[in-house]
């Protein structure tokens, strides 16, 4: 950490990978594509228009402090590696849809992992130390990432022509809310009784709805044919 005075005040600025806490490597990650002082602000706290008004010797001596986050992914040389027993499929269909949506709401997964780390482990991690809980992070997205390729058939589903008059793409509004209510109705459920369902249970029986409607739609083609 190096000290700045501007006009006065002083500024700790970070600058060592094991300063950062989440929070503030989901910073760095962000300011990637900013403006230089726009960047500057961000990452060290220095109001925008005094960033706008430093020297160029100013603004060299803070693009050199600052100039290893130039490569984000480098802060995995100091972390250690993560793993243990979580398994997605056994965790509920609501936690796991939960995930989803922070996931998919981010260009960048890694600034989802505050929100999956606090619903499937009911951690808090914006304050705790980047190199400590990103191993952690990164191992969830990769249970995440290689429970969802089992099932990435699913991903094959397209509306019919008449579906789509029918305006079924409104109902992508209601998101996994959707799937519960068609579930529950189908198999004599609750809404609350699918969503605490562990996940694979509800992802298989997906699975196997969408593949007995395939098979459906390719009988009918065949009878159709030799009508």
């Amino acid at each position: 950490m190096i000290k700045l005075t501007i006009n006065g005040k002083d500024y700790q600025v970070k600058n060592s990978w094991t300063e950062l806490t989440y929070n503030d490597y989901i910073k760095v990650l962000s300011s990637a594509s900013m403006m230089l002082t726009d960047r500057i602000n961000l990452l060290t706290g220095i109001p925008k228009d005094i960033c706008d008004k430093l020297s160029f010797q100013q603004l060299a001596f803070i693009c050199d402090a600052l100039l290893l986050f130039d490569e984000p992914e480098d802060i995995l040389l100091f972390t250690k590696g993560y793993i243990d027993e979580l398994n997605i499929g056994r965790r509920t269909y609501k936690e796991l849809e939960e995930c989803l949506i922070f996931i998919r709401k981010v260009k960048n997964p890694v600034a989802a992992l505050d929100k999956v780390v606090k619903i499937l482990y009911g951690e808090e991690i914006g304050e705790l130390k980047a190199v400590e809980v990103l191993p952690k992070g990164l191992f969830i997205l990769t249970c995440i990432t290689k429970f969802l390729d089992e099932f990435k058939r699913l991903g094959d589903y397209e509306p019919t022509i008449e579906e789509q008059e029918a305006g079924v793409e409104e109902l992508g509004k209601f998101g996994f809310f959707a799937t519960a209510v068609q579930l529950a109705r189908k198999y004599g459920k609750t809404h609350d009784d699918i969503l605490a369902m562990p996940a694979r249970e509800v992802y298989t029986t997906l699975l196997y709805d969408f593949e007995q409607s395939e098979i459906e739609k390719r009988l009918q083609k065949i009878h159709s044919r030799k009508r």
